[in-house]
């Protein structure tokens, strides 16, 4: 898909103030519209981030999503207590998200809303880029939003020590 293709006059309008980084992290919310709009025939679109290693077939995730009957997975951070930046990044990491076709749009939308209004790399108002909003989608979208029960799942720096290796699914490689 090319970007330019499916750019909004909304992307547009923040694109200019904006850095390279905190645009895309504008775009997360919109990769599965354009995913979406692109191909009506497909069900289900998964972001994930692109420093990814994956350690073995994720359908473990995938197993436990649609058990959940939820519309939206997302991923806990997981901190060990020693790395714990809660307070800076969130709970939730923009890692790995799952998003129904049609039943996600509630939580696409607004995530969408969001990032247009307010993406930046700095912590303010209880915000950081993309990521913070995560947070919230349990509280206002709880019968949509499942939240990945299994932790171990997703090792990365800040929690590879709290999990044997043995049961990852994928490294993070974030900040390599």
């Amino acid at each position: 898909l090319k970007l330019s293709d499916f750019e909004t006059e909304e992307l547009l309008l923040v694109k200019p103030k904006r850095t390279i980084a905190e645009y895309c992290w504008t775009l997360t919310p919109f990769a599965p519209r354009f995913v979406f709009e692109a191909d009506l025939n497909v069900k289900r679109v998964t972001y994930i981030d692109a420093d990814l290693w994956f350690l073995k077939n994720p359908e473990a995730i995938y197993s436990e999503f649609e058990k959940s009957g939820k519309q939206v997975l997302i991923t806990d951070h997981a901190y060990a207590p020693e790395y714990d930046q809660s307070s800076i990044f969130g709970s939730y990491c923009v890692q790995f998200v799952i998003f129904n076709r049609n039943k996600c749009e509630i939580v696409r939308k607004w995530w969408e809303d969001q990032c247009i209004e307010w993406c930046y790399s700095k912590l303010e108002n209880g915000k950081f880029g993309d990521q913070k909003y995560l947070d919230s989608f349990p509280k206002l979208f709880a019968s949509d939003v499942h939240v990945l029960y299994e932790k171990e799942f997703t090792l990365a720096p800040w929690n590879a020590t709290r999990f044997p290796y043995g049961n990852g699914i994928f490294y993070h490689f974030h900040g390599l």
